[in-house]
């Protein structure tokens, strides 16, 4: 364990976790809490815990926001802490300046850069997944109308109401098959063309 705090910075943090149900989010707090309690670099001079609050009357999800005072052995350690923790805001309370030596400089930008690169290949991945799977749901949406029509014409509403998908929602899908010509429409009836 490092001995020298001479670069020592002490920060106010706003941590912020949202989610649903409001215990589950009152309980993440506290475990993020009692682990920034076990940092070795990091220690945690003062928290105050804000009441969980509903984001909007209609909503289920909670939000929960602590503020925390932290010392940080150094803008490295502090660094690493935003990484680890994403605080939604950091004020640095002491000291006025910050000095930072090239090393230190090449450490943060390095970590900047490797966190910068993960975060780009998992939005990429998300992306590619995203795309797969949309392209596998419309192939099944798709299917699933002209079984619906084989069986008998149906309106719109009818096709909604069998597959689940609110009338709008389902409509981008219809009309791509009615200009398909896989499908047909009669007085808003809508046929399997044979």
């Amino acid at each position: 364990m490092k001995s020298d705090w001479s670069g020592k910075l002490t920060v106010r943090a706003t941590i912020e976790v949202a989610g649903t149900p409001k215990e589950h989010i009152e309980n993440a707090m506290k475990i993020l809490i009692d682990s920034v309690k076990q940092l070795e670099d990091i220690k945690l001079t003062a928290s105050e815990v804000f009441d969980a609050k509903k984001l909007t009357e209609e909503g289920s999800l909670y939000t929960i926001f602590a503020e925390l005072e932290i010392t940080a052995r150094d803008f490295v350690a502090l660094c690493k802490f935003c990484f680890d923790y994403t605080p939604s805001a950091i004020e640095v309370l002491e000291p006025a300046s910050v000095e930072l030596d090239a090393a230190s400089a090449n450490n943060f930008l390095n970590d900047l850069l490797s966190r910068l690169h993960e975060t780009d290949m998992v939005l990429k991945n998300l992306r590619a997944e995203h795309r797969v799977l949309d392209t596998n749901a419309t192939g099944l949406l798709r299917n699933f109308i002209m079984h619906l029509l084989r069986q008998k014409e149906r309106t719109l509403q009818e096709l909604s109401d069998a597959i689940g998908i609110p009338a709008e929602q389902l409509k981008p899908f219809v009309q791509a098959l009615l200009e398909s010509n896989i499908v047909s429409e009669v007085q808003n009836t809508y046929h399997l063309v044979k």
